[in-house]
């Protein structure tokens, strides 16, 4: 194991809020799919500050009125990330993010876990999701970069 070239100086919570869907019903299936869950990361370099960025994750359960899921949820989550001294420039920002998203949307992960352990229905955790960016094919058989999520 070695260390990583991305490191995590630090992370807070900007916003969450929490709501109780009081028609949810538990006796009847769940209708949460990957479409409800809006993930929007972003990025910006902490200028004169060496080698530092600011990463901003919002995570959103909106669904519609009538689906039958037990809380609605938004939260944002910042960190400071920072690269190693000498990580090659031309996968700087794949590195920041792809890794910097995945830290801290494991993060959030905990947050929405624990939050919805102190509502009435089960606790929720997040799925797991990847950042690194999805390959699209053309109709010529060549693979191109589509963005992730």
């Amino acid at each position: 194991m070695k260390p990583s070239p991305l490191i995590l100086q630090d992370y807070f919570l900007v916003e969450e809020s929490l709501s109780v869907n009081k028609s949810y019903d538990a006796q009847k299936p769940l209708e949460l799919s990957m479409d409800d869950l809006r993930i929007t990361p972003h990025l910006q370099r902490r200028e004169g500050e060496g080698d530092l960025w600011l990463m901003t994750l919002k995570i959103q359960l909106q669904a519609s009125p009538d689906k039958n899921i037990p809380y609605a949820f938004s939260l944002e989550l910042s960190g400071i990330l920072e690269v190693v001294e000498g990580f090659p420039e031309d996968k700087k920002q794949q590195l920041l993010e792809v890794n910097g998203a995945s830290m801290l949307y494991g993060a959030a992960r905990e947050i929405v876990r624990a939050m919805t352990a102190r509502g009435p229905y089960f606790q929720t955790v997040l799925p797991s999701v990847s950042f690194y960016p999805k390959k699209e094919t053309s109709p010529d058989g060549i693979s191109k970069k589509k963005e992730a999520l």
